[in-house]
């Protein structure tokens, strides 16, 4: 087993070419055992004659062939065929080559439990017999590295290939379609340098900054304003990611630092995230901005600019955040994990507080003096209220301890930005707490229930895998049986769901309260549709760059036409029969109600004030 494969945009360490690694005793690599037959044709007959004279040992940087498959099915092995005039070549003949760079392959983890299980990605050809793979997608695998395998198919046939190119690619899958939110985002490293090269105090010096356009690969030779010129040229953190951002991408974020008595455009601490047509002109990214949420930014680039735009921007985050990550350094220390005398001393009171209410639990309990709980027999009672008295001292002396954190604590620093930890270990570290369960017994638990709903899914998976979306919009299976009318009965993608507001205009209280019952019996104004109108809005309000102190160009009469128009292309359900009118209107009900609230003549004439160029 020889060599290694590299699923990221580009490679951090680069394997110099001139090295033949037959020479270093290395043999070639599982992956060139995995093989894609090519079809001998007028045009690739002289590299794939090539291919087989290479066989069995390559010359560096070169693949060679395994087999030759003739017309009537007969398999030549290479390794075995002495005289050159078995080589030959005719049209039609199959050569199963190794993997080039380039080459579409499909990587699997098992469990396979959601689409994402199973990818397609670009082939690199390393030294080595591991599989490598870039971090940010390793969630939607659930993979980590501590001996994780892995699974790889190499497609045998040209419908494969393009299946695999134009569904499965990683780039196609970032945002998941059973939430609709992204299932990849920035990790470990790259979010901790994010956070910090993003805040208001970062400044980066002249030769690192221009290292760091030297790993940005659409780098066109123009390098930026630095944004202070004296005594010495400075950066700052946020023009790195203005380089990053897509052009047209507009946004407003709240960071996990936000606290509630901060409004405004720009707050004391940084916390409001504003980016303004790939600008990042405020707030400081963490896991609210870079993470897997709706309406995050890698979620916005990819519904906005597309998948290809998503993933280089994942991408280039990586190489150069870690190259300014690798300059500034980083790392944490017992003392990151020491509270200070005054928190200690709190911390020691609430202790001593909470062991005496634990005695008192027991001492009622070995007197039969405590209460059952409905439901629980006295011991499972008495050890709710032990872990119930527990878990309280444990936040309470937690939330003291945050408090007394200063910015400057490193560990701090990592679970706010959502890079690595959570408050709850931090509290077990500074407070000294031990595990406060006493029975439950997790692990046998947690596996009976893996088994059980691994099996369930299992079999839900083997019952629906022949139900599909036909070419007339119905959903049906191998049978032709009909399951759905229409898919999911609207017909929407749900990759492209938002949760959007529906903006009540100004009815009488009596005829609002009558519509609401009929459509949203839950009384809630939030509902998932297509297409965020407000964020469209905003787009064409910069892209245009609509003055809103002027009245806007537009007659009332040509925004309702613009909306009827619009809702007539709407069509889900075509047909003129009532079951097909009464389906059409149940499926664009709610995006219509959305559409004319959100674009009624008044609010686009008063409150966007969009030119005719912007309303188009």
């Amino acid at each position: 087993m020889g060599k290694r494969m590299d699923f990221s945009a580009r490679t951090a360490i680069k394997p110099d070419p001139t090295i033949n690694i037959d020479e270093l005793g290395v043999p070639w690599s599982i992956a060139l055992n995995l093989t894609y037959p090519e079809t001998v044709t007028p045009y690739n007959i002289e590299r794939l004659k090539e291919l087989v004279e290479y066989v069995p040992h390559p010359p560096p940087g070169k693949t060679g062939a395994k087999y030759i498959i003739r017309e009537d099915g007969q398999r030549l092995d290479l390794r075995y065929l002495k005289k050159s005039s078995d080589h030959h070549l005719e049209l039609g003949y199959k050569v199963e080559r190794h993997l080039n760079d380039g080459d579409f392959v499909l990587f699997n983890r098992q469990p396979s439990l959601h689409k994402m299980s199973i990818m397609g990605h670009r082939i690199k050809i390393m030294p080595y017999s591991t599989f490598r793979l870039n971090l940010s997608v390793t969630s939607p695998y659930n993979a980590d590295f501590d001996g994780d395998e892995m699974n790889m198919h190499v497609p045998q046939s040209f419908e494969t290939r393009a299946e695999v190119l134009e569904l499965m690619m990683v780039p196609k899958c970032i945002v998941s379609p059973q939430s609709n939110r992204p299932g990849m985002r920035i990790v470990q490293d790259t979010l901790l340098g994010c956070c910090r090269i993003t805040k208001r105090d970062t400044f980066i010096e002249k030769d690192v900054f221009m290292n760091i356009l030297m790993w940005w690969e659409d780098f066109d030779g123009k390098i930026p304003a630095p944004a202070i010129l004296k005594p010495r040229p400075l950066w700052t953190g946020k023009q790195v990611f203005n380089l990053i951002i897509p052009k047209q991408i507009n946004l407003i974020r709240t960071s996990a630092w936000h606290s509630e008595s901060e409004s405004g455009f720009i707050t004391p601490g940084d916390t409001q995230v504003q980016i303004e047509r790939g600008e990042l002109l405020s707030g400081t990214l963490c896991k609210r901005t870079l993470g897997t949420s709706t309406g995050s930014l890698i979620y916005v680039i990819w519904e906005e600019v597309g998948p290809d735009a998503a993933r280089k921007f994942l991408g280039h985050t990586q190489w150069l955040v870690n190259y300014w990550l690798l300059q500034n350094g980083f790392s944490i220390g017992i003392g990151d994990t020491i509270a200070d005398a005054g928190t200690m001393e709190k911390i020691n009171e609430i202790i001593s507080k909470v062991k005496n209410e634990v005695k008192e639990l027991i001492r009622a309990a070995q007197e039969k003096q405590l209460e059952a709980e409905p439901g629980r027999t006295m011991m499972e009672s008495f050890e709710n209220r032990v872990n119930q008295v527990l878990n309280k001292a444990r936040d309470d002396a937690g939330s003291s301890a945050q408090k007394s954190l200063s910015e400057s604590n490193n560990l701090k620093a990592m679970v706010t930005a959502g890079s690595k930890g959570s408050f709850h270990q931090h509290i077990t570290n500074d407070c000294l707490c031990g595990a406060a369960e006493c029975r439950g017994e997790g692990l046998i638990d947690t596996a009976v229930k893996t088994s059980e709903t691994g099996y369930i899914q299992k079999r839900l998976v083997k019952v629906m895998e022949d139900i599909m979306v036909k070419y007339d919009g119905t959903v049906r299976n191998s049978l032709g049986y009909i399951i759905q009318f229409l898919y999911g009965e609207d017909g929407m993608d749900a990759v492209w769901i938002e949760s959007q507001k529906l903006d009540s205009l100004k009815m009488k209280k009596v005829e609002f309260d009558n519509l609401g019952t009929e459509i949203a019996t839950t009384g809630d104004n939030s509902w998932p549709m297509p297409v965020n109108l407000k964020r469209l809005i905003w787009n064409a309000q910069k892209t245009f760059k609509v003055d809103l102190r002027r009245p806007s160009d537009m007659h009332l009469m040509e925004i309702l036409e613009a909306v009827d128009k619009l809702q007539e292309r709407l069509k889900f359900v075509p047909g003129d029969d009532l079951m097909s009118m009464e389906a059409q209107k149940n499926a664009t009900l709610f995006f219509n109600i959305l559409l004319r609230s959100t674009f009624a003549s008044k609010r686009v004439l008063k409150d966007y004030r969009l030119t005719r160029e912007a309303f188009e």
